[in-house]
């Protein structure tokens, strides 16, 4: 005997459910299309099981009403001993994407193995003089950078940062449209709006995926000052940086950073995206990021063979934990900051250290500098939380 358990996410309308099918736990987790109603099944995070307490009628129909945005959830429990139990969430298409447009500038910026940077961008950051510019100019002083402006594609979160995008970056800013949602001001962190921000962009980046695009996705608040692509690896599926790193680029305990990822379009990466987005309704209160490290050591990782490896702060640093040595370093995020004032303000004394850097490097062979701390910042509660031996004179080898 099985009985239902609904959950809504959503008022009004219905959703049809097509007969649904599973024999053994090896197409536990399958997507059927029914229309435009995709079908997601797979099993609870939060439930323990064995393959041989499964159990599901051979087929079953349901009629479900949905109505927020997106979902509704599903338990179907079985008559087993030990309650063994499937969740199916059934997604109603949310965002429509315009394939046609998105492909024209993807072809355009893609470079020959079809890898796109993508970033994303709303007016509050692209408003003149702001994180925008900034991030724009780090690829002009960077070295080997100005050439990769040509493969980024900037996604847009409203019509004023997609008419600012044009003046400034034209040919590569798409309109990234998201009905009845208001992206333009600055979300705070972990505001109801910043996590429908975070998650709509897991959704756009599984599309590219699908579309066969490998991407680099960069936040706007990273400068580039060197090419990532020779310290990547196109033999892995996904990569993605960290906050701390631990030294071993293996170890799924890295404190990662969703602001810089690297992903190879293949199945693996389509169904782990598609997994991803989906896991936000099991952790509802939680950001993209934080639900990744739900995920990433979970069953279906492993069960879908993906690769995962994770950035060496050296290289794909940050305020968290700069690369310290500037003869090394690819990236700079302005992460463990709040406020985009206290951002802008560090990120623009970043560029002023890296400039010296470039003066004393042709003046100087071998001098050894690295970044001041980023004072704006650290006026925040967690820089209190550091060693002391991160802050200060030990900090630094030389003060630029």
């Amino acid at each position: 005997m099985v009985s239902l358990k609904l959950r809504y996410f959503r008022r009004g309308g219905e959703i049809a459910l097509a007969d649904l099918a599973s024999s053994d736990p090896v197409t536990v987790f399958r997507t059927l299309k029914t229309g435009s109603v995709s079908v997601l099944l797979s099993r609870s995070p939060y439930v323990w099981w064995q393959a041989s307490e499964w159990w599901l009628t051979p087929f079953w129909r349901a009629r479900v009403s949905v109505s927020e945005p997106s979902s509704c959830w599903l338990r179907v429990w079985s008559g087993v001993d030990g309650g063994a139990m499937l969740d199916m969430i059934v997604e109603a298409p949310h965002h429509q994407e315009d394939v046609r447009k998105l492909g024209r500038i993807l072809r355009e910026a893609a470079t020959e193995d079809k890898t796109v940077i993508i970033t994303t961008l709303n007016r509050a950051w692209s408003e003149p003089n702001s994180t925008f510019d900034l991030f724009l100019e780090s690829f002009h002083v960077g070295k080997g950078t100005k050439p990769l402006l040509r493969h980024l594609v900037v996604a847009c979160l409203d019509p004023e940062a997609y008419s600012r995008c044009l003046e400034v970056h034209p040919r590569l800013c798409y309109f990234m449209k998201t009905e009845e949602i208001d992206f333009s001001d600055d979300k705070m962190f972990m505001t109801p709006d910043y996590l429908k921000m975070m998650w709509r962009r897991i959704e756009f980046l599984g599309t590219l995926l699908k579309l066969g695009y490998n991407f680099i996705f960069t936040d706007v608040d990273i400068l580039w000052f060197r090419d990532p692509l020779p310290r990547l690896s196109k033999d892995v599926d996904f990569q993605i940086a960290c906050d701390r790193f631990n030294g071993d680029d293996r170890d799924i305990e890295n404190e990662v950073n969703g602001g810089f990822t690297f992903v190879q379009a293949n199945p693996r990466t389509i169904d782990f995206y598609n997994y991803w987005y989906s896991s936000r309704l099991w952790f509802p209160d939680k950001h993209d990021q934080d639900v990744f490290n739900e995920i990433k050591g979970g069953w279906y990782i492993a069960k879908i063979g993906l690769t995962m490896r994770f950035l060496d702060t050296t290289y794909f640093g940050g305020f968290c934990e700069p690369g310290r040595d500037l003869d090394k370093v690819c990236t700079m995020h302005a992460n463990c900051c709040v406020g985009q004032e206290n951002k802008i303000n560090d990120l623009r004394e970043v560029l002023v250290d890296w400039r010296n850097y470039l003066y004393a490097a042709k003046r100087y062979d071998g001098e050894e500098m690295t970044w001041r701390e980023p004072e704006n910042c650290m006026k925040q509660w967690w820089w209190k939380k550091k060693k002391p031996d991160m802050l200060g004179s030990d900090y630094r080898r030389k003060t630029i």
